[in-house]
Formats: C-alpha cells, sequence, structure tokens
C-alpha cells in the first residue's frame, strides 16, 4: 500500500475495566460430555469472553439508543464498528480471559414445557453449563483516532464509545444464552482510560513499550467512566435516547412454598431441590417468562385475541415459525428469594382404588418456604397497546395470587402476593397494581384503551 493511502492515526486511546457477571451466565458454546452445552474456555481451562461477543454486544447496544430497539440501523453506528461497505472499524475488542480464582460453575437443567398439556415435552429436557455470578473479567479496548475524518471525528468517535460503554455499565447489556431470561447480567467497575498521541516517533515507542496484559497499570482506577475521562468527555446532553420499553418492576413475598426442581447432588440429598446456587434460592428467569407466556395464552385464547399475539411478545417456537424464528420482546430477570427457608417435606403416592400408600412410592422434596422477592419484566419495542395491555393482565394475576410459578402448582406451591408498578414507553404515569386493592375507574378505563384495538373487542 502506497504512504498516500495509508491512514494517518493521531492518537490511541486504551480504555480498560473489570466486568463482573451478576447472575449465572453461558458464554460461548463448546461440546461436552457433561452436558448439553458449555461455556467457552481456553487452553488452560479459563473462561473466555470473546472480543467479537463484547463488540457485537456493545454495538447493538450503540444501535438500540442511537435508533430504537428492534429497528434497522441507520449506518450511525458504522462510524465506531465499521461498515462493510466504506471501513472497518477504529475500534479494537480484546478477548478477556477470566480471573482463575473467580471462576465457578453449575449445571443447570431444564425442561421444555407445552403450553397447552403444561406437560413437559418429550425429548426436549436440557443441561446446559453455567458460570456462577462472581465471574470477572478484565476487559480492554482501544480506540484509533485518524488524521482528518477518515471515520469520523474523535469527538464523535468517542461520544459514541461512552454511549455504548454507559449502556454496558448501566446493565442494559447481557452475555451469552438466554440473556431474554435472565442469564447473562453483569456490572462494571475500576474504569481505567489514557490517551496516547502517535504524532512523533518518541510517543509511538512510549505505546509500544506498554503492558499488553496490563496497559494501564499506573492509572488510577475511578468508580465512573466519566470519571476516568476526566476533561476528555464528550458532551452527550444532545444524545436523544429511541429506546422504548414497558418495564414491570415486581415486589412481591412468597406465603407459601417454591419449588424449582434440581436434582441433588450429593447422595443424601432429597429425591427434589428447589434451584439453589451459591447458597441463595432462586426465581429462575427462565421459570418466570414460562409461566408469563402461558398465562398470556390462556387469556388471549380465552378473549378471542389474534393466535399470533403472544408469539410476538415472547418469541416464536419452532413449531410456530411457518414465518421465521423470531426473538422474545420479553426480557425477564432472574431473583433471589430474601429471607427464605429450605425446608424437607416428605410426600407419598397414594393408590386411589385402596387409599393406602404406594408401594416404593416415598419421596422427599426440599422446598423454598416464604420469604421476598423482587424482579423486573421488560417488553421491549411494543408494536401495539394490546401487547402492553395483555402483558398487564398477566402481571396482574400473578400479584394477585393467580399465576403460580414453578412445579406442583396443583396443589398449592409457588404463589406470590405483591404489587407490580408499570412504566411506560411514552413517559406516561407509572401505575401500580397490587394485591387485594380493587381497580378503580380509571385504571380499569386506562387497561381497557390498552386493550380494546386488539380485534376491534
Amino acid at each position: 500500500m502506497s504512504a498516500e493511502k495509508r491512514r494517518k492515526i493521531l492518537a490511541r486511546w486504551v480504555v480498560t475495566a473489570q466486568l463482573t457477571l451478576t447472575s449465572a451466565s453461558q458464554i460461548g458454546t463448546e461440546d461436552s460430555e457433561s452436558a448439553d452445552s458449555t461455556f467457552a474456555r481456553d487452553a488452560k481451562g479459563q473462561v473466555v469472553l470473546p472480543g467479537t461477543t463484547l463488540a457485537g454486544a456493545l454495538r447493538s447496544a450503540l444501535e438500540d439508543q442511537l435508533v430504537g430497539y428492534r429497528t434497522k440501523d441507520s449506518g450511525g453506528a458504522g462510524k465506531l464498528f465499521g461498515d462493510m461497505k466504506y471501513h472497518e472499524s477504529p475500534l479494537m475488542v480484546f478477548d478477556a480471559v477470566a480471573a482463575p480464582k473467580s471462576v465457578a460453575a453449575t449445571i443447570r437443567d431444564g425442561v421444555r414445557i407445552k403450553p397447552q398439556s403444561r406437560l413437559a415435552a418429550d425429548g426436549l429436557k436440557y443441561d446446559r453449563e453455567l458460570a456462577l455470578p462472581g465471574l470477572t473479567f478484565p476487559i480492554r479496548l482501544e480506540l484509533a483516532v485518524p488524521e482528518g475524518e477518515v471515520w469520523a471525528k474523535e469527538e464523535a468517535l468517542l461520544t459514541q464509545l461512552c454511549l455504548a460503554l454507559e449502556a454496558l455499565a448501566g446493565g442494559h447489556i447481557r452475555f451469552g444464552a438466554r440473556k431474554s431470561r435472565g442469564l447473562g447480567e453483569c456490572r462494571v467497575s475500576a474504569w481505567k482510560a489514557k490517551r496516547y498521541p502517535l504524532t512523533t516517533l518518541d510517543e509511538w515507542r512510549a505505546y509500544a513499550k506498554t503492558d499488553h496484559e496490563n496497559p494501564l497499570g499506573s492509572v488510577a482506577a475511578q468508580p465512573t467512566l466519566r470519571a476516568a475521562l476526566g476533561e476528555h468527555y464528550p458532551n452527550l446532553a444532545n444524545q436523544p435516547d429511541k429506546r422504548q420499553a414497558l418495564r414491570l418492576e415486581f415486589d412481591c413475598s412468597l406465603p407459601g412454598t417454591l419449588l424449582i426442581r434440581t436434582p441433588g447432588v450429593r447422595a443424601t440429598d432429597p429425591d427434589m431441590v428447589h434451584l439453589t446456587e451459591q447458597g441463595k434460592q432462586l426465581l429462575s428467569g427462565t421459570s418466570l417468562a414460562g409461566a408469563l407466556r402461558s398465562h398470556c395464552g390462556r387469556i388471549a385464547k380465552t378473549m378471542g385475541w389474534n393466535d399470533t399475539l403472544v408469539p410476538s411478545l415472547f418469541g416464536t417456537a419452532p413449531e410456530e415459525s411457518k414465518n421465521g424464528l423470531t426473538a422474545s420482546r420479553v426480557q425477564v430477570s432472574e431473583a433471589t428469594l430474601l429471607e427464605s427457608e429450605a425446608r424437607k417435606q416428605t410426600r407419598v403416592k397414594i393408590d386411589r382404588f385402596t387409599g393406602g400408600a404406594l408401594d416404593t412410592a416415598l419421596f422427599d422434596q426440599q422446598v423454598a418456604t416464604r420469604g421476598q422477592v423482587q424482579f423486573t419484566v421488560e417488553l421491549r419495542a411494543p408494536e401495539k397497546p394490546s401487547q402492553m395491555g395483555l402483558l398487564l393482565l398477566a402481571a396482574r394475576d400473578l400479584v394477585e395470587g393467580l399465576l403460580p410459578l414453578g412445579g406442583e402448582s396443583s396443589i398449592g406451591r409457588g404463589v406470590l402476593k405483591g404489587r407490580v408498578t408499570a412504566h411506560f414507553p411514552d413517559g406516561g404515569a407509572p401505575l401500580t397494581l397490587a394485591h387485594g386493592t380493587p381497580l378503580d375507574a380509571a385504571t380499569i378505563t386506562r387497561l381497557d384503551n390498552y386493550l380494546i384495538q386488539e380485534n376491534g373487542k
């Protein structure tokens, strides 16, 4: 390549931080004899967050802010992340290898439930290896600043980088599989940033001599990206956020018991154990999303609404994919049961004919008993009011104790009671629905307005 066609780099930004998982996660996938899918590891067996995974998540988050959820990118994110037609990305995102002492994993099993019968589907049981919360990755990014406007001006590039990284710091990005079902949540800390000017040979030498694994070792860590960038932090006041979502915040109590089944890991464990990881009893995102989907389906069928309404919320299953698979618009979080106790219960199956106990039908269960739980459900980019209305109806039934979660709901397990607060994408006044509180006329009218457009009813 001739000297005239080479791009001239004026400076290079180096940004590092510590990314820590706050929920279980499956990052990457590899074949394994112990599970259907496992997360990616390097040759030493350490868990790896690939640079491609991080870069893709950052680009998607930036596009969401610039043009909105599920909207085709207008090309604005191409300045920072490259464009197949015009130029490569000025941003380099490195692979991140987890700190060895932070690695802890578990095998979580699951099964697909048929919505019609609420029974397990044949051949659709799976096991996943998940990295547990606390896994820490040292992330590193470098931004090349060109002379002139080969890609864009430095301020424009830095502004887009800040938007993407603040989405990461704000918890808007999840990693790995089953992101919409509560896995892959993270937080970021220990931000560091430094600008290396590259206009002279001595400046190039100074940059080249930096430690590859710890390039900013002498730079003081900051709690936020804004503080790390200091005076170079661009003005983000004029950057509109195009993301639209209905956000439901639940604050509930468990008056009885909850059982999300997992097999015991020790010989002395009961036959069935409630999902527990790192000593904490969990309400899994898959159980929550599955119950909401099933209940929304029952409501829609009872009301005679269009049968595409539920798949438009929760995504399409393979047998529903006549026009291709679509991802879920509903994002749920996993939650920890607080002030809850594990209690062992012994049960026996009764012979219906004799009324006596069946032979070899004695079994033990370890269930979660009582406690408090908080979780969120988010509907991203709702297409029509009826999608929000249907989800609000299901949310109200959940806090009223009419939508049990987990297994053995037929004997009273999994009932939650509490309240849900809805925050609307148009910025309207929040709506709170609470257990035992009758709906006033204004709230009924408001809910009706969300649903009246569905099939004209």
